[in-house]
């Protein structure tokens, strides 16, 4: 996006989805392509773009507000690693912890708010003094699996929003691991079938499954 420009991708409603979805904007109104298009800057404006969603293809003509923008400082946690960078957003946006944003064009999930004062779970842009954000175009899932009393840890990376349910089989290293019990930030689940998407997930507990072999007849016969 140019300094005071038509974003040229964000995060909209869905009808098809029926979700916020990530969408590409193809052209605004008048047919000029969506370049980071020009707006007078400290104004407010509607404009009718057209958008395509990245998930489902589906093109629509919606109208995005563009309002007047700052530039907030922002930490972005890439792995063990850290940066920092600045995005530019609209004044009057309200950001919240979990929200998906883009970050030169790379999808982040803010983790963490601070105001002048404390930490905070959302506010208006305006009044933020640093954002806390992750990389989101992957996440990597914390899996532990017990056995005669030794556990082993592994990982697996997958899609953040991928759902992991209770009984679900995980292939690792041609290991078959069960899902027995999956951790999150707001408890355990443990009840068959409830399921829980991997971004939300602190380690999944697992059994692992073994093959039982093939009872060949004719080595038992007498």
């Amino acid at each position: 996006m140019s300094e005071t420009g038509v974003p040229t991708r964000l995060y909209i409603y869905c009808p098809q989805c029926d979700d916020d979805t990530l969408h590409e904007v193809v052209s605004v109104k008048g047919g000029q392509k969506a370049k980071g298009q020009a707006v007078e800057k400290n104004r407010t404006a509607d404009i009718e773009c057209k958008v395509l969603c990245l998930e489902c293809e589906m093109t629509s003509i919606q109208t995005i507000a563009i309002s007047k923008e700052i530039d907030l400082n922002v930490i972005i946690s890439e792995g063990a690693n850290s940066r920092a960078s600045t995005i530019r957003v609209a004044e009057d946006d309200i950001l919240h912890v979990e929200q998906e944003l883009l970050i030169e064009d790379n999808p982040v999930m803010i983790t963490g708010i601070e105001t002048p004062q404390r930490r905070v779970q959302r506010a208006e842009a305006k009044t933020i003094k640093t954002l806390w954000v992750k990389e989101f175009e992957i996440v990597t899932l914390k899996i532990s699996v017990s056995r005669a009393g030794r556990t082993k840890n592994y990982t697996m990376e997958m899609d953040p929003h991928n759902e992991v349910a209770i009984g679900d089989v995980l292939r690792i290293d041609e290991k078959k691991l069960q899902v027995d019990r999956i951790k999150t930030n707001k408890g355990k689940l443990a009840k068959e079938g409830s399921s829980e998407e991997a971004y939300r997930i602190r380690r999944a507990y697992c059994k692992e499954l073994f093959d039982r072999p093939r009872y060949d007849r004719r080595r038992h016969r007498r």
